[in-house]
């Protein structure tokens, strides 16, 4: 048919830090795209596998949400979850990220995390408001106190911050080529 790929990103982005991660993606995969809003159209996708992306807003993978809403469309699909965030990675993020976001019926579904970038400027007022006093309130706090996101909150100097790395998508790379 039309599609020349196999494999589709549907992706989220509040802030761009996705869409940034996306275009770097691309530089070493083919794929198809889509907006997480387009999905509801579809009535089948022609790809093998697809890609959930998103922000983490509040711990909470935007894109995550549609392996239940859109269970009909991706069942027998090969699907993995991309997550970008502020909070440093590690296994505490990832596990925190699964338990929040995956359903008991996909827990076997591989979630994958990228450190993206952080600016207040770009955020709509209630948030930056609401980060603003956060920030204000963990800076006095001994860091190993704090879960991850606060740390990352914590350690912002100014109103913006990019840990963007090509290298946090290696593991999801290595997912696809396999």
């Amino acid at each position: 048919g039309m599609h020349m790929n196999d494999t589709l990103v549907v992706y989220e982005s509040k802030y761009g830090g996705t869409v940034t991660y996306i275009d770097l993606l691309a530089r070493s995969l083919p794929f198809d795209v889509m907006r997480l809003r387009e999905l509801k159209r579809q009535r089948s996708l022609p790809h093998r596998t697809v890609v959930l992306a998103s922000g983490v807003y509040a711990g909470r993978i935007a894109a995550a949400a549609a392996l239940a809403k859109h269970a009909d469309l991706l069942a027998g699909k090969r699907v993995l979850v991309l997550a970008v965030g502020a909070s440093e990675p590690g296994e505490e993020v990832e596990r925190q990220l699964r338990e929040a976001n995956l359903a008991p019926d996909h827990l076997d579904v591989p979630l994958f995390y990228a450190r993206g970038a952080y600016d207040e400027g770009s955020f709509k007022l209630p948030d930056r408001i609401a980060c603003r006093a956060l920030r204000a309130v963990v800076r006095g706090k001994d860091p190993s106190e704090l879960d991850p996101g606060m740390r990352a909150l914590a350690s912002v100097t100014g109103s913006r911050a990019d840990w963007t790395d090509p290298r946090y998508l290696d593991p999801l790379i290595r997912a696809l080529r396999g």
